[in-house]
């Protein structure tokens, strides 16, 4: 536990001069503020719902948890080949929490955790030894849409925000045309 510690102490001296060369992002979170490495390199990412939202902008995912808890991970066809060429690995976690020591050995110089459900839960109860290893943006659980979500990344975390403008343009016009797609058939509508 001792060396874990200090490896810990050692990790984020590093990420912190490092941040403070390359410059840094002071990011609101619930937590209060964090001081985010303008531009990361070894990104940790404690919740899988969250992945697509980093891989469109091209963030640096050295590791993440898999979608269920205790379960091998699979990555989701939309992101699966931003994630293999970035040879992102697969980190534990369970019903309990997650693996301190796994994420510690990925040496992040960033985490990225929070959103919705057990991710949420295992982040705020995990905060202070994750914020040990390296600076962690929790994503609140008042982000209830994936489009809050994202836009809390893209614009405040990693200074994305055509990114993000990009996403919603396409969503936008999908809507769109599926809804033009749509032929309603004639008749009366019960209710």
């Amino acid at each position: 536990m001792l060396s874990v510690a200090a490896l810990a102490t050692g990790i984020v001296a590093c990420s912190s001069s490092e941040a403070a060369e390359g410059g840094a992002v002071t990011v609101q979170t619930d937590q209060g503020e964090v001081q985010v490495p303008s531009d990361p390199q070894r990104v940790v990412l404690l919740n899988y719902a969250l992945a697509g939202y980093l891989y469109d902008m091209d963030v640096p995912v050295v590791a993440m948890t898999p979608e269920y808890t205790a379960a091998p991970g699979v990555f989701a066809p939309a992101w699966a080949e931003a994630a293999r060429t970035q040879g992102t690995q697969w980190l534990p976690w369970d019903v309990d929490g997650f693996d301190t020591e796994a994420i510690l050995a990925q040496e992040p110089d960033l985490i990225i955790a929070g959103g919705l459900g057990f991710p949420l839960r295992h982040a705020t109860e995990a905060y202070g030894e994750l914020s040990a290893i390296a600076p962690t943006v929790v994503v609140s659980g008042d982000l209830t849409q994936w489009q809050q979500q994202f836009e809390f990344l893209a614009v405040d975390v990693f200074d994305e925000p055509q990114v993000y403008r990009d996403a919603i343009a396409e969503y936008d016009a999908r809507v769109v045309a599926v809804r033009d797609g749509i032929s309603v058939p004639p008749g009366e509508v019960l209710s």
